[in-house]
C-alpha cells in the first residue's frame, strides 16, 4: 500500500508555533506482539540462584526435559489446549497455544523445579514447625516475565492440574472479619515427570529422600534426648540459685540437706517441679527421665541432694 502524504499545512499551536509533522518510523515484526518475543530463540532459561544445597539429579533432569514443550507442545496436551479466552469459551482445537505462552510456562516450571521437595512434591521447603510455602513473588524472581503474564500463564498451569494451588488466609487478631492471605498451597503433579519418562526414577528418588529424612529427624530426637539445650539449661540454674539465695546457703559445694526445715524441703521440691516444667517447655521431644536427672544434677552442684530430700519428706 502507497504511503498517503497530506498536503494540508501543518496545524498551529494557540502560540502561534507550528507543530512539527509526525514522523512515520517502519517496524519489522519478526513474529509475536512487539514484545521483544522472538519465536526463533525463546527466553526459556531462569535466573538459578546459588545453593549449598544437595538437589536431586531427577530435578536436573527435569529442568532440562520441560524446555522440549517449546518445539513439541503434544508432550503436555492438557496444557497446550487449556487457554480460555475472554468470553470463557475454548479456543479453537486447530489452532495451538501461542508461542508466547509457551516460553512462559517453561519458565514457571523451571522455577517451580528449583523449589520443589522431592518427598511430597510440595513447592518449599520442609521446618521444624511445618512447611514453608514458596510466594509466587518468589518464584516470579527467577523468571523474566511480567506479573500479568507470570499470572496468566500460572492460570493455565493451574487449568491443567499440573501444578495444583489451594489458596490459604488466617484471621486478624484481635480484629473480627478480617483475614490474612498467607502463601498459597502448591503441589506439583506426578504426572508431569511421567510425561517425561522420569516416573520410576521419581519413585526411587522419593523412597531414598523419604528415608534420609525419617533417619535425620530420628537423629536429632535422639540429640534432644540426651541434651537439653543451653537456654533452658541456663533458665534453671537462675531458678536454682535464687532457691539456694532464698535458704540463705552461700556455699554450692557443702551438703545442708539434714538442716533444712519441712518448709523449705516443700519448697524446694516445688522449684523443682516447676525446673523440669520450663525445660520440658524448651524441649518437648526430650525424654522426661533425662529432663529430672538434668535437673538433679543442678540441684546437686548446688548442695541440695534431691534424693534425699525426697526420703526426709517422706519419714517426716
Amino acid at each position: 500500500m502507497a504511503l498517503l502524504i497530506s498536503s494540508k499545512p501543518a496545524p498551529h499551536h494557540p502560540s502561534g508555533d507550528s507543530k512539527p509533522a509526525r514522523v512515520h518510523v517502519p517496524r519489522v515484526n519478526n513474529g509475536g506482539n512487539y514484545c521483544g518475543h522472538n519465536p526463533a530463540g525463546p527466553a526459556l532459561d531462569i535466573v538459578r540462584p546459588e545453593t549449598s544445597r544437595r538437589r536431586p539429579k531427577i530435578l536436573d533432569a527435569l529442568h532440562a526435559n520441560v524446555g522440549r514443550f517449546y518445539s513439541n507442545p503434544g508432550l503436555l496436551p492438557n496444557v497446550r489446549w487449556c487457554s480460555i479466552s475472554r468470553d470463557g469459551c475454548r479456543h479453537d482445537r486447530r489452532r495451538s497455544m501461542r508461542s508466547e505462552r509457551r516460553e512462559a510456562i517453561i519458565q514457571i516450571l523451571r522455577a517451580a523445579v528449583h523449589f520443589v521437595d522431592i518427598v511430597t512434591l510440595h513447592l518449599g521447603r520442609p521446618i521444624p514447625a511445618g512447611f514453608a510455602w514458596v510466594t509466587k513473588a518468589k518464584m516470579r524472581q527467577l523468571t523474566s516475565l511480567s506479573e500479568k503474564r507470570f499470572d496468566r500463564a500460572l492460570r493455565d498451569l493451574r487449568e491443567s492440574r499440573i501444578v495444583r494451588i489451594y489458596e490459604r488466609n488466617k484471621p486478624v487478631p484481635f480484629v473480627e472479619g478480617e483475614f490474612r492471605a498467607e502463601p498459597a498451597i502448591k503441589i506439583f503433579s506426578k504426572h508431569l515427570f511421567g510425561a517425561f519418562g522420569l516416573s520410576q526414577w521419581l519413585q526411587k528418588e522419593q523412597e531414598k529422600a523419604a528415608q534420609r529424612r525419617q533417619a535425620q529427624k530420628a537423629q536429632q530426637q535422639e540429640g534432644q534426648k540426651q541434651k537439653p539445650s543451653g537456654a533452658a539449661r541456663a533458665r534453671t540454674g537462675l531458678v536454682l540459685d535464687g532457691l539456694v539465695a532464698k535458704i540463705g546457703r552461700i556455699s554450692s559445694r557443702k551438703s545442708v540437706t539434714k538442716k533444712i526445715s519441712i518448709e523449705q524441703r516443700s519448697e524446694i521440691l516445688r522449684e523443682r517441679g516447676l525446673a523440669i516444667f520450663e525445660m520440658k517447655l524448651a524441649n518437648p521431644d526430650a525424654d522426661a527421665a533425662t529432663i529430672s536427672r538434668e535437673v538433679d544434677r543442678t540441684f546437686k552442684t548446688r548442695g541440695i541432694d534431691i534424693d534425699e530430700i525426697q526420703r526426709l519428706t517422706f519419714k517426716d
